[in-house]
């Protein structure tokens, strides 16, 4: 195994020179530190093809939320919290698809939020009333009698 640690060394239990240190030194007032969100994105170990592609055709209910379910789930295991980072992203996963032309239509991500996007998104790839028509489907179910559980259970 090749380091440049040695290994009587804890690489992560190293002191860091403290700034009001050097600043009382020199008598000055230590400058304001102004903390920058950096891109998750390493483009050396960033895949697309780590993502799912979206397939579904319009109305797809299910192959909708079962992609964006995969893809928030992914941005939670990369560490992307940018809104910037995931727009990016969503170019990249869009790129061959009918969705992608909505994206263009989009223009600029400035000024929206990784939510918003996703609902209007969610406004152009499935039907205006396509929760009422879930919501309603759910209402109907009932047990029949001599039912099995588990043949009621499927239906949901």
């Amino acid at each position: 195994m090749y380091t440049s640690t040695p290994f009587n060394c804890n690489p992560f239990c190293t002191s860091v020179p403290s700034i009001c240190n050097t600043a009382s030194l020199n008598h000055q007032q230590p400058a304001a530190v102004v903390p920058v969100t950096v891109s998750a994105i390493d483009p050396v170990r960033f895949r697309v093809s780590d993502f799912p592609k979206y397939k579904g055709k319009y109305g797809d209910v299910s192959a909708y939320r079962i992609w964006h379910h995969k893809v928030e789930q992914i941005f939670k295991v990369k560490g992307i919290i940018l809104d910037s980072d995931c727009f990016n992203i969503l170019l990249l996963l869009l790129s061959n698809n009918p969705a992608a032309s909505w994206c263009q239509r989009l223009g600029s991500f400035e000024g929206h939020t990784w939510l918003s996007v996703m609902k209007e998104m969610e406004s152009v790839v499935l039907p205006v009333d396509w929760l009422d028509k879930i919501k309603q489907q759910l209402h109907d179910l009932s047990m029949k009698p001599g039912e099995h559980m588990s043949t009621f259970c499927a239906q949901g």
